[in-house]
């Protein structure tokens, strides 16, 4: 079945309202989901606007981000993001700002920080074990999950944290 709203794409979400015997369906691919929005795919059934049904509606579309971001594009480039996860290099300067919300996980996973912040004027290069900067990722890691409200991924990164504290405590 093919998406209601950009008749393209196979639909992979299936609304279907019933209203004293009166059913109302609406077939609508990931890629339009995201860019409607909730209140644009209710306002397309016709339904009004309530915290409860986007809380409903959000918990059934888990793939709706990961498709949005193989689709997105940078203007000027054309890169896909999907591209510069084959080939690790951007196409343009402003590849940077497109894709920034998906590159933040990356670079946290990989540097521990959003931004470069460099060396400061009179501070002293201090080697830490690798212990002492997979716990400082860790701890960063966990922040970003409880920002983005992913409590379950911030529960168990912090069950890493603590595994590494206790671990090393007994080889010392």
């Amino acid at each position: 079945m093919l998406c209601d709203i950009c008749k393209k794409r196979e639909a992979n979400i299936y609304v279907t309202e019933v209203i004293n015997s009166e059913k109302k369906n609406l077939y609508i691919c990931n890629i339009c989901a995201s860019k409607l929005g909730i209140k644009g795919i209710l306002k397309e059934l016709n339904i009004p606007y309530d915290e409860n049904i986007l809380k409903k509606f959000l918990e059934m579309m888990p793939g709706m981000v990961e498709e949005e971001k193989k689709e997105k594009s940078c203007p000027v480039c054309n890169l896909k993001f999907v591209d510069f996860e084959k080939s690790g290099y951007f196409g343009c300067p402003n590849c940077y700002e497109t894709f920034k919300d998906e590159l933040k996980p990356i670079l946290l996973n990989l540097q521990g920080n959003f931004k470069h912040i460099g060396k400061k004027k009179g501070e002293k290069f201090t080697l830490e074990t690798s212990l002492e900067s997979e716990i400082k990722k860790l701890r960063k890691e966990l922040e970003y999950a409880i920002e983005e409200e992913r409590y379950e991924d911030a529960a168990k990164i912090r069950d890493k944290i603590n595994k590494l504290i206790k671990d090393d405590k007994i080889n010392n």
